[in-house]
């Protein structure tokens, strides 16, 4: 890197200055320092950033180099209690990026609900049903949260114990789980994530982009969103925006995802689940032309009296709006 710089266009430094953390060469200018490895780690980003025009990712967030570093990425904290301060400091100084960690079942969308990037899913190990189904529509949701990364997080509340994050240009609800213990690899989707462990909540709540009454989203449920319209539901059964209701479905076991023109629909249970999507308050008159992922048909769902109505089949996905790469 150093003798070829121009052959480098952004670089990501992973366990960030370990070796100055174990180096006792006493030759060695830091292991004398009391705080070597922060020292360290400061006078290497410095230089990388003289022979590297960007971009610079480092693992983990550290204040001492936000001169330096253009992404961060690492986990932030393990808990759901943790509130987001460095959103609302230095949220529009770096962009923020995590891996989509099974290690804590509640870390992808406590990230969400700080205004972070996640990286693609991880499917479990051994297991494949439905991989591809999750890949797309955390990818969805990607094009979601997007609105708001890099900019500074205006306000977090926690009514009734209900995470709730706004910006200027997209506000997150978000119904943390009970901690847990264990570690074990955790699917975000599927029948296989049923991991509410408490009653859904009922919620509404007044925010610079309108007030929401959110109805029995669950624990580890998403709300999310846009000025534009763009918005994740994420286990929730019904949301209204000053009093227009967006969108009803009769189970929590579905995720509703509109970002960029892209309709994404997901049944997680075996069951098969009713949607309403009213588009008097997405003003479109219809959804796109979409096809059935599993069942590898298409479909163009018509509005009727002001609603879109969809009845999605068991462990489904209906996608729309965007090009299909999900052949068999």
């Amino acid at each position: 890197m150093w003798e070829r710089p121009s052959d480098h266009h952004g670089i990501y430094l992973d366990c960030f200055a370990q070796g100055f953390a174990k180096d006792n060469n006493p030759a060695s200018p830091y292991c004398e320092e009391a705080n070597c490895y922060q020292l360290g780690k400061l006078h290497l980003a410095r230089n990388v950033r003289k022979i590297i025009a960007g971009p610079l990712m480092t693992e983990g967030r550290m204040e001492y180099l936000l001169p330096y570093t253009d992404f961060t990425t690492g986990a932030n904290g393990g808990s759901p209690n943790q509130l987001p301060l460095w959103e609302m400091v230095y949220g529009d100084c770096v962009v923020n990026n995590t891996f989509n960690s099974h290690w804590s079942p509640y870390f992808r969308k406590m990230w969400m609900m700080q205004g972070g990037l996640i990286s693609s899913y991880w499917p479990k190990w051994g297991e494949d049903k439905g991989e591809d189904l999750d890949i797309y529509t955390e990818t969805t949701c990607q094009r979601v949260i997007r609105h708001v990364e890099g900019t500074l997080m205006r306000r977090h509340d926690r009514p009734q114990g209900i995470a709730v994050s706004q910006w200027d240009n997209g506000v997150v609800f978000w119904n943390p789980p009970v901690a847990q213990a264990d570690s074990a690899r955790y699917r975000p989707w599927g029948p296989a994530a049923k991991k509410h462990d408490a009653s859904p909540e009922n919620l509404t709540f007044a925010t610079a982009l309108g007030e929401f009454a959110i109805e029995s989203i669950a624990r580890d449920g998403i709300w999310a969103w846009t000025p534009d319209g763009d918005f994740i539901a994420d286990h929730v059964r019904k949301v209204s925006r000053n009093s227009e209701t967006v969108f009803s479905c009769d189970s929590d076991d579905l995720v509703v995802i509109r970002g960029m023109g892209r309709w994404v629909i997901r049944n997680c249970s075996d069951k098969p689940v009713k949607v309403t999507i009213y588009s008097k308050c997405l003003k479109e008159t219809t959804l796109p032309q979409g096809k059935w992922v599993r069942q590898q048909r298409e479909e163009t769902p018509h509005c009727i009296d002001g609603t879109v109505t969809l009845e999605i089949p068991a462990n489904e996905l209906f996608v729309s709006g965007i090009p299909l790469y999900l052949e068999k």
